[in-house]
């Protein structure tokens, strides 16, 4: 069998990620039966014949479920669109402590600045999340 093949790059830290070997079949070589319920994606708008699309793939991220989990579930709000960089912030908040920090005012002064605590929050600017993907037409044989 003929292939078109690429490789992925190893993750960021702390970003839960497989890489694969991604293959194209250029061939109509293996005539193999493929079982109902596989699952697999296409190069193409649309399933072909005894396939059918898998909806509720369509325009997220797969990932495989941890142990003890319930599934399938989609989480993580509307789809992405071809194509789309999503926008997203982050909330932040904590305390700064400041305690004596032993500033002397002119004159001898100590505990000019005396202890307290300072609160700060707010949002981080949009951005977009910048990973890489491809879109494919996901679909499970009947």
């Amino acid at each position: 069998m003929k292939s078109d093949q690429t490789t992925s790059s190893p993750a960021t830290a702390l970003l839960p990620a497989v890489s694969y070997l991604v293959c194209k079949k250029t061939d109509d070589g293996d005539t193999s039966p493929i079982n109902a319920g596989v699952a697999t994606f296409f190069d193409n708008t649309s399933c072909p014949s005894n396939w059918q699309s898998y909806e509720s793939a369509r325009g997220r991220y797969l990932v495989g479920l941890p142990s003890n989990a319930f599934g399938p579930a989609n989480f993580g709000g509307k789809a992405l669109n071809v194509g789309e960089e999503r926008q997203h912030k982050h909330k932040f908040d904590g305390t700064l402590d400041y305690n004596n920090a032993g500033l002397k005012q002119s004159g001898g002064h100590h505990n000019f600045a005396a202890p307290h605590d300072t609160s700060f929050s707010g949002f981080t600017d949009d951005s977009a999340i910048g990973a890489p993907y491809i879109a494919l037409t996901f679909c499970s044989k009947q």
